[in-house]
């Protein structure tokens, strides 16, 4: 599960980044995915395809915006 750092998601969150699409560009909107497929969020990246693959594990590589659990910490405030 990725957790977030305020509003960053850390490759090493991601195990590892297993899998990033080709050429995705700096600022790009991304679904963030389990390895086994499952959509757990959405973010903008924060590097392109390219840095993440040389960055830091502890490297910012998304900007956290939403996630499936968003709406149940939120519920309350949202009824």
């Amino acid at each position: 599960m990725v957790v977030e750092h305020g509003l960053e998601i850390c490759a090493d969150e991601i195990v590892g980044l297993g899998r990033i699409t080709e050429n995705t560009p700096k600022h790009q909107g991304v679904v963030i995915y389990t390895m086994s497929d499952i959509p757990i969020g959405f973010g903008i990246t924060s590097r392109s395809t390219a840095e993440c693959r040389h960055a830091d594990p502890l490297a910012n590589i998304a900007f956290h915006q939403a996630d499936i659990g968003e709406y149940i910490r939120s519920e309350d405030t949202l009824m």
